[in-house]
């Protein structure tokens, strides 16, 4: 018989209250093969989000606090990486954005084919979730840093995807470790090249809440590159 894969979901969350119940469901209809903690960092969120986690009485769902006056994606889901248990993580938003029923065919090519990265790519032929803007300044971005880096991932702003969390310990001097897009953090690397799978996956209308996207948010992103454009040299 074989043994049930480990894995650790780490998800930021701010002032997602009305998708935590449905989202909680959904994770867990899905991860019946794994063993599996599910970690939500809030980024002091004022809505109910905290107490609504802390209902459950599952001991895998697990809630941390990251206080601070400035909100950052990338700082929680680091903070979320130090305090899982698990060696392979994924991230994933808290908005029902990311589709959990992805997390099937996304785990089980990551530990077939022992994948550094699994990662969920938008299909940008089919705008979807996107709003105008976004959907702009996602090709935008994403030309961008595959001409000055050559990364080689059709979709680096993704924040649905797995990964070994050894990438994360060994590379520390590599990582900017803020700001909003993580996995550009994580797979840039001027020494590494990593092994990746890419998978299309519907990126949804957001029903409740509301997006997080912004100027700031681009001024970060281009702080990012020149950062990992510094470390290139």
């Amino acid at each position: 018989m074989k043994s049930k894969k480990k894995i650790s979901l780490v998800i930021p969350i701010l002032n997602e209250a009305p998708n935590l119940k449905k989202l909680i469901n959904l994770l867990r209809s899905n991860l019946k093969k794994y063993f599996y903690e599910i970690i939500f960092v809030d980024d002091d969120s004022k809505d109910d989000s905290k107490q609504i986690i802390l209902n459950y009485t599952d001991k895998r769902i697990k809630y941390i606090l990251r206080k601070g006056k400035i909100k950052d994606l990338t700082k929680s889901c680091f903070l979320g990486i130090k305090k899982s248990r698990y060696e392979n993580i994924l991230i994933m938003d808290g908005d029902l954005q990311h589709n959990p029923k992805y997390l099937k065919k996304m785990l089980s090519e990551f530990f077939k084919n022992n994948y550094d990265f699994v990662i969920a790519i938008r299909d940008f032929n089919k705008r979807h979730g996107l709003s105008t803007m976004r959907y702009l300044a996602s090709l935008a971005i994403i030309k961008i840093f595959s001409f000055f880096l050559k990364i080689k991932l059709n979709d680096p702003m993704s924040g649905f995807f797995v990964f070994k969390k050894k990438i994360y310990k060994q590379n520390q001097k590599y990582l900017f470790k803020k700001g909003y897009k993580i996995l550009l953090d994580l797979f840039y690397n001027p020494v590494e090249k990593y092994k990746f799978k890419e998978i299309k996956f519907k990126f949804e209308h957001r029903k409740k809440g509301s997006s997080k996207m912004s100027f700031k948010v681009i001024l970060n992103i281009i702080s990012l590159l020149f950062f990992k454009l510094r470390i290139k040299k």
